[in-house]
């Protein structure tokens, strides 16, 4: 049985940044969710998630993700320790169990890579172990049959003492040796919106609910999503992606084209999977809309990079943008500093930022939004 990490359903605080970009932000409200993918394997996952913002404040708390390949690093490191093997590895990819459709491997794999090393772990490519989170591998526990395992899926569980199940996101940890021999298998389980963000899951949870029947939703809304398309005023081509047809958020890519924009038309597929054709060559920007009557925080992410990764001020990398009131925010492409952006442009997975960021290729094809 995995253990609990992440600690607590979690909150999170946060202080704030030029041009209206947070880097955290205290979560009173769990989120809502929404996904996207695409047959080219260009875009796919959209989670969507909101919750109400409190006063801002400095962030000093790891989220529930670093919280959790925190102890796996932990594990790693004593592991290793206790085999008198090196403090050494390369990390490998952590897949989604497929019919997840997931997106967040490289969210995992990059917080992983900042717990080793602060663990004193080295992390490089020539490296004597690969850690990764491979599907299907099979283990065996004493006294219970042989199963496979997941890189990582959700799963209900209970947190710590509550009496209801919460949706948790399970990772799968394998250590291997230089002549790919299973070391071990390291499991850990992470509780709060991280579950929903990792595995991209649709859901339109109550505001002012309590954690129980939030989580029962999301459950529910995990087995039956409930994503919709809608068109822009004005226009026929249903382009607006959103969680649920109540739901005040959403997201559309917009293809450039000189000066003009164009939204490019969405679809829904087998169990209301949303997803939009780009071609290579095409450039797009990504608009986010904020139907609320308070400001939300947007975390945005292509390939599984956070769209500020490329940013020069190290400060802003992991940044998220505030929406106002009954607005919309184009987002134009990776923010380099408070004057100058790369577009976002479909091209070879060779070329792009997400293999330049150690994303796996399992990832390319992806935009996730995280609405808070």
């Amino acid at each position: 049985m995995p253990e609990n990490s992440g600690a607590e359903h979690p909150s999170t605080n946060a202080r704030s940044l030029p041009h209206r970009i947070v880097q955290e932000f205290r979560q009173h409200i769990e989120p809502y969710t929404m996904t996207i993918r695409n047959t080219r394997k260009f875009v796919g996952t959209l989670a969507f998630f909101c919750a109400l913002l409190s006063a801002l404040s400095p962030a000093l708390a790891k989220s529930p993700l670093e919280r959790g390949m925190k102890d796996v690093a932990a594990k790693v490191k004593k592991f290793l320790q206790s085999e008198r093997r090196e403090l050494h590895v390369k990390l490998g990819v952590f897949e989604g169990f497929d019919l997840l459709k997931a997106s967040g491997g490289i969210e995992i794999t990059r917080a992983l890579a900042e717990e080793m090393q602060a663990a004193g772990i080295r992390v490089s490519d020539g490296a004597p172990h690969l850690v990764e989170g491979a599907n299907n591998r099979r283990i065996k526990i004493e006294g219970e049959p042989t199963k496979k395992v997941q890189g990582f899926r959700v799963k209900p569980s209970s947190f710590k003492d509550e009496r209801f199940q919460s949706l948790a996101l399970e990772i799968n940890t394998t250590v291997f040796d230089e002549f790919g021999e299973e070391l071990a298998i390291l499991p850990v389980q992470v509780f709060g919106t991280t579950a929903l963000q990792i595995s991209g899951i649709d859901a339109d949870i109550p505001a002012n609910a309590s954690e129980e029947k939030r989580q029962s939703q999301i459950l529910t809304q995990f087995r039956t999503p409930r994503t919709t398309l809608e068109a822009p005023s004005g226009m026929d081509a249903e382009s607006i992606i959103r969680p649920s047809q109540q739901s005040d958020f959403g997201l559309e890519v917009l293809l450039k084209s000189g000066n003009s924009l164009s939204p490019r038309e969405a679809r829904l597929a087998e169990r209301r999977r949303a997803f939009i054709d780009l071609h290579r060559g095409e450039e797009y920007v990504v608009r986010l809309h904020n139907n609320a009557n308070f400001e939300v925080a947007v975390e945005l992410t292509i390939d599984g990079v956070n769209v500020f990764q490329l940013a020069e001020n190290a400060a802003l990398k992991g940044s998220k943008v505030i929406i106002a009131p009954n607005r919309t925010a184009v987002v134009p492409g990776w923010f380099r500093n408070l004057s100058e952006s790369n577009q976002f442009k479909i091209g070879a997975y060779q070329e792009s930022v997400a293999k330049e960021q150690m994303a796996p290729l399992a990832d390319v094809g992806t935009i996730t939004a995280t609405f808070r």
